[in-house]
């Protein structure tokens, strides 16, 4: 029985996928290739799912994937991407920041407290820029169901009032990436508006 290491298992994998034998459905992502979008969210999962890191899967590509173009798959991953949906969002939204700001994935926002309302006095906006106070979120079917609407309504106001800019998507939203797009620029303009 032939044994390889985890991250040779993964450079194994990616090369299945970046040569087209491997695939799956994925949301269009602007400038992005199916084999593109696919690896990155490959790599998403793996770094949800094991302790490998970029850099040992970089140094395993030696002979199977050029690092000429696994390097930029790696700076596109994200160990915190935890689903798909939050992959494919941070791809269409990725190159909208001006420099020197930067997406942040999980970034936590501590909110004033209060009791009454019946949720935590923080929140993990899915991705972030805390420098600019602006936080998206993706949410999934369950975010549509009884009490959790209530505590992201209750998370939005208390976000608003520390003068963060949310925007929530759904699948829907990650249908038409223009759109997407559009919403994030107008809420990038005015977060830096009011700097």
């Amino acid at each position: 029985m032939n044994v390889v290491t985890p991250p040779v298992a993964a450079v194994q994998c990616l090369w299945t996928i970046l040569n087209g034998r491997h695939s799956w459905w994925g949301h269009d992502i602007p400038d992005m290739s199916r084999e593109g979008r696919c690896a990155v969210r490959f790599l998403d999962a793996f770094a949800q799912a094991t302790w490998i890191t970029r850099a040992e899967i970089l140094a395993a590509s030696k002979g199977l994937v050029p690092r000429d173009i696994l390097a930029p798959l790696l700076d596109l991953a994200d160990d915190g991407a935890q689903s798909p949906m939050e992959t494919a969002m941070r791809l269409i939204v990725r190159d909208l920041l001006p420099e020197p700001y930067r997406w942040q994935s999980q970034v936590r926002v501590d909110l004033l407290p209060d009791a009454h309302r019946g949720w935590t006095p923080r929140t993990l906006p899915d991705l972030g820029c805390p420098e600019l106070k602006i936080a998206l979120y993706y949410d999934g079917g369950h975010h549509s169901e009884g009490a959790q609407t209530e505590v992201d309504f209750n998370q939005f106001h208390a976000l608003r009032d520390l003068g963060w800019e949310v925007i929530r998507f759904t699948k829907s939203h990650l249908r038409c990436p223009g759109d997407m797009r559009e919403l994030v620029v107008k809420t990038i303009r005015r977060a830096l508006q009011n700097r």
